[in-house]
């Protein structure tokens, strides 16, 4: 990652959540040309944490914030979490998960729909939001 800001704006634009910068890159081959805008993501700061799990699985079930997490077998549970700090893609788990355990990590909000009906099976699509089960990484 480039740390060499040889110019950044005191006041960027609010509606665009923009800013004007200027960065000093490496540009052997001269792709790179003066003047061209590019878009770039700033990281601010970054914190490691034990157990993260993707925005798109957390759900709200009777007031609860939970997770669908991996029984044995086919078996999903919803199982209650304490989040942390997020950013756009990840939420921190604070309690409720332990590293190693497998969640349904995209198309939850499919699992949470079917779980409603309580009909104890799943159709098509909440099969295809079972198929999105990731593992956490181990501690």
């Amino acid at each position: 990652m480039w740390r060499f800001f040889s110019y950044l704006a005191s006041i960027g634009i609010s509606e665009t959540q923009t800013a004007l910068a200027r960065v000093v890159l490496p540009n052997a081959d001269a792709r790179l040309r003066p003047g061209l805008f590019v878009g770039a993501r700033l990281v601010l700061a970054a914190r490691n944490v034990p157990v993260a799990v993707r925005a798109g699985a957390i759900q709200t079930l009777e007031n609860r914030t939970i997770v669908f997490v991996r029984e044995e077998g086919d078996k999903i549970e919803a199982r209650p979490v304490e989040l942390g700090e997020s950013d756009p893609n990840f939420v921190e788990i604070k309690a409720g998960l332990s590293a190693g355990e497998r969640y349904v990590a995209e198309k939850s909000f499919l699992v949470k729909a079917e779980m409603g009906k309580g009909e104890g099976s799943f159709v098509a699509d909440a099969q295809d939001a079972v198929a999105h089960i990731v593992k956490l990484p181990a501690g």
